[in-house]
Order: structure tokens, then sequence, then C-alpha cells
């Protein structure tokens, strides 16, 4: 019996430092740090790739190099949604408008191309558990999501807003709880907000 306790609180002890290492949505967009992800490629590994990783505030830094070096700059709170991209030497700015879907814009292929760099080269091959941001997969991963967030679904963020969402259950914990019907008063469950008349229903011509 008392080995069995033992082992349980052995687990208990562990499950509660692995969910207090779990980054959330705001220390994700508070953290500053930086990170670099080699990997052995092509011709037998001398053909080397390399993804650099710097966030400060919310100016997150990509840096990828194979051959020649491409390098992205984000600021996740800035307007309007844009990235610059530079290439060669040359500086290149490339604001959203509306979105991606079915567009063959600059904005979009560079997009696509900074975020599939991140995926392909830094996310497979960063070393650590995904969730801390004190290992180079939370750090890759932590600028991934915000990346996702501000340029592929336009939303300009900001540290002083407590709302954000950057991970799917939250956003279904908040669905969840914003669509659950409220109790008035008098106990019985009500979806009308108190002091609204409701809407009538007549058809109007």
């Amino acid at each position: 019996m008392l080995w069995y306790l033992c082992k349980f609180f052995i687990f208990l002890f562990f499950s509660t430092q692995a969910l207090a290492s779990q980054f959330t949505s705001e220390s994700c967009l508070q953290a500053n740090f930086q990170t670099e992800v080699s990997h052995e490629g092509e011709f037998w590994g001398l053909l080397k790739s390399n993804l650099k990783v710097e966030k400060s505030d919310c100016l997150i830094t990509i840096e990828y190099k194979r051959i020649l070096k491409d390098k992205w700059k984000v600021d996740v709170c800035r307007e309007p949604v844009h990235l610059k991209y530079r290439s060669k030497g040359r500086l290149q700015v490339f604001k959203r408008n509306d979105g991606c879907s079915g567009q063959t814009s600059e904005y979009c292929s560079s997009m696509k191309e900074l975020l599939s760099n991140v995926q392909d080269f830094g996310l497979i091959f960063a070393e650590g558990e995904r969730e801390s941001l004190s290992t180079g997969h939370g750090m890759v991963y932590c600028s991934f999501l915000l990346l996702k967030k501000y340029l592929e679904e336009g939303e300009v963020l900001s540290k002083y807003d407590n709302s954000i969402r950057l991970f799917i259950e939250e956003d279904s914990t908040s669905t969840k709880n914003h669509n659950q019907p409220q109790s008035d008063f008098t106990g019985v469950q009500s979806s009308q907000p108190l002091g609204q008349e409701p809407e009538d229903s007549s058809p109007s011509f």
C-alpha cells in the first residue's frame, strides 16, 4: 500500500512540474529569446541548413541560410500587417491585403516560404520539449504560433492584451464559455442579455 502511495505522489509531482513548464499565450508573446537550429542536409551532409530565431518583445527575426541567406523581420504588434524580407542585399516590404486564399501575391509567397522554413528546419529538428520556452523547440514553436496568428489570420497582437489565444484548446474553451446561456435572477436559463428587449421575429417589409 505504501509503495502505491509513493508512486502516486511521484506521478503527481512530475505531472505538476510538466504543467508548470508549459508556456501560455501571454508568456509566449512577452518572452525574449534566441535559438539556432542546424541540420546536415544534402550531399552527404556537406550542404548544411541553418535556422536562427530571435525574438525581442514583439519583433521576431528569422534567418535561414543554406547557400544564400534569407532574412525575415515581423513585428506582430504593428499595423498594418506586413513582413520585411531581405535577400541578396535587397530589402522588400510586403503588406497583407485580404488574406491568401487562392492568391499568389508577393506577401503570400514570402509568408508561405517563411512558415515552411520554420516548420521544416525548425520544428522538425529543434531539440527539447515543445511546451517549454527554455528549449530550442519551445522557442521555435512559440515564434511559429505568433507568426501564424499575425501573418495568416491578420490579427495584430498587443503585450497589454490578456485575451490573446494562440492554442486551439483556448479558442474552444473561449467559444464554449461565450456561447453558454446565462441565468437571470429567477434561476431560469436565458440567452437574452438582461435589460434588452427580444428582437421582433416577424418579417419586415
